[in-house]
């Protein structure tokens, strides 16, 4: 179903009457949208995730995940001693020049009743929801952050408004990762990727992210840094896992890949970011042919 605009507006006033919040937001750029009666849709000159307190994107975001997947998603937030319910939902909206775009209507409604939360212990819920929300994101075995985070773009969760222009990706694929696994065993294998990731997460910043895409494939997400800089990330890393043996008596150590996608203007879309990875899979790609 494809919504008109200037209908939006009435659509929203009567659920406001209704929920705490009814809201048309925008996730690829975190606003708020605003309609008019003619039609026209603008947006407001604040994120959509400062209504919870915050002053980055919620690490969460159910309306990405609607955007992204085209279904609704729920999920629980809370604000002082208040506790929301939250639903996402994607909708096509067409503007005045008859032009259809994504969007997602959040619904909020505050569910803070103490007959309930006495019953099952409020701070118990809150930490168990927090916690789970914080697991999705981890791959169990290196403890870096898995293809979700990447495919959910959560790792643009700590850009700031103003300086989320500059992004370097760098991919990384281990060498010769399946004769460790043949030759050592599994376990080997298991343990030269644990702590590969552990290199990997002890050479950059907090703000940055280190992602297991799958398999012996990483990607690091490295914020507000040119393509030097990101070297230097890279020739740290590879002195780091020179200590990563696997074989003392053969004096044999972790190695990989690496390919560097930059830009200076970064867009948040998928075309774009599919891009920037294939740039970086493209150069690691020819790491690979001339350093094997």
């Amino acid at each position: 179903m494809v919504y008109i605009a200037k209908d939006v507006v009435k659509m929203l006033s009567a659920m406001n009457n209704v929920f705490d919040v009814a809201r048309i937001v925008n996730p690829w750029i975190w606003k708020i949208c605003n309609f008019d009666s003619d039609g026209n849709i603008s947006y407001e000159d604040y994120s959509c995730y400062r209504i919870w307190q915050k002053e980055k994107r919620c690490l969460n975001c159910i309306s990405m995940k609607a955007l992204n997947e085209k279904k609704r998603f729920t999920k629980y937030e809370f604000v002082d001693d208040e506790t929301y319910y939250v639903v996402s939902k994607p909708v096509d909206i067409k503007d005045n020049e008859g032009i259809t775009n994504e969007y997602v209507l959040e619904i909020v409604a505050n569910i803070t009743d103490e007959v309930f939360f006495n019953a099952i212990g409020k701070n118990e819920l809150v930490d168990k929801i927090i916690k789970s929300e914080k697991l999705q994101y981890i791959d169990s075995l290196t403890k870096a952050y898995n293809r979700r985070y990447f495919d959910e773009k959560v790792y643009l969760t700590d850009f700031s408004e103003n300086s989320r222009s500059e992004i370097t990706f760098i991919v990384i694929d281990m060498k010769k990762f399946k004769n460790i696994n043949d030759e050592y065993g599994h376990d080997t294998g298991d343990e030269v990727l644990r702590n590969t990731a552990k290199v990997f997460i002890s050479s950059v910043r907090n703000n940055d992210s280190v992602i297991r895409m799958g398999g012996d494939e990483f990607l690091i997400v490295l914020q507000d840094c040119n393509e030097q800089s990101a070297l230097d990330v890279v020739q740290r890393i590879k002195e780091s896992m020179k200590q990563i043996i696997y074989d003392s008596e053969k004096n044999l150590h972790a190695k990989a890949d690496f390919g560097i996608a930059y830009t200076d203007s970064f867009v948040n879309n998928d075309a774009f970011i599919a891009n920037l990875i294939k740039k970086a899979d493209k150069m690691m790609y020819e790491s690979k042919r001339v350093n094997n």
